[in-house]
């Protein structure tokens, strides 16, 4: 007998959801996938957040670029920001960016167990090494009390860069990445060699989920 493969495709702004953050009243329940956001920016949105989702596995949340409004949005799911084990961003226009530094402050804020892993195209070191400096004065301040050294936010983050056909495992789930043409730039031109826009594909017993993020003709 062979077990039916489910496979779910979600862009950056579709309408497609497995489960609605704006709808959600209850703590998530695992093995899910919830688009926290899909409001293509750069405007801003009343009643939306910009791209972002969240993957639950057992305990551990994964999530698929951060945009403005994230950490609210996965706090209505009822998942804490300290599940959040690896955030994968796709490209690094500012509204799948937005809301990471919000994010990994409130992890260090919280003082969140383990390292948080970011995995992103090339470049995404550079991105979080300014986040990591925007995060320092905070840190160095702490509790405000004179003499309590403080963790240095970079201890508590570490950045993985991908590439087309990059690959991720981590247990039973495999998360590889793909090349897709959001970007126009012409072939072969250093900003087509510099600047790339990844797909991810979330592999795990029974399912098979692909976040494109965002896409031109294909």
């Amino acid at each position: 007998m062979t077990m039916m493969h489910r496979f779910i495709f979600l862009a950056a702004c579709s309408v497609l959801t497995l489960s609605s953050a704006a709808r959600a009243a209850e703590p998530a329940r695992a093995d899910s996938f919830i688009t926290l956001g899909t409001m293509g920016g750069p405007v801003s949105h009343p009643g939306r957040a910009q791209p972002a989702n969240v993957l639950l596995r057992g305990n551990d949340a994964y999530m698929f670029d951060v945009g403005d409004g994230a950490a609210g949005q996965l706090a209505r799911t009822g998942v804490p920001v300290s599940r959040v084990q690896a955030i994968f961003i796709s490209h690094f226009h500012f509204d799948h960016t937005g809301g990471l530094a919000a994010l990994l402050g409130l992890r260090y804020q919280l003082d969140a167990p383990g390292v948080v892993t970011i995995y992103g195209p090339p470049g995404i070191k550079q991105l979080v090494d300014g986040i990591l400096a925007f995060m320092e004065p905070g840190a160095a301040i702490g509790t405000g009390v004179s003499g309590v050294t403080h963790t240095p936010p970079s201890e508590k983050v570490r950045t993985i860069e991908m590439v087309d056909g990059s690959k991720i495992s981590m247990g039973d789930l495999t998360i590889t990445a793909a090349e897709n043409s959001h970007y126009s730039f012409a072939p072969g031109s250093v900003e087509a060699e510099r600047y790339k826009s990844l797909s991810f594909r979330m592999d795990m017993p029974g399912k098979s989920i692909v976040y494109t993020g965002d896409t031109g003709p294909s």
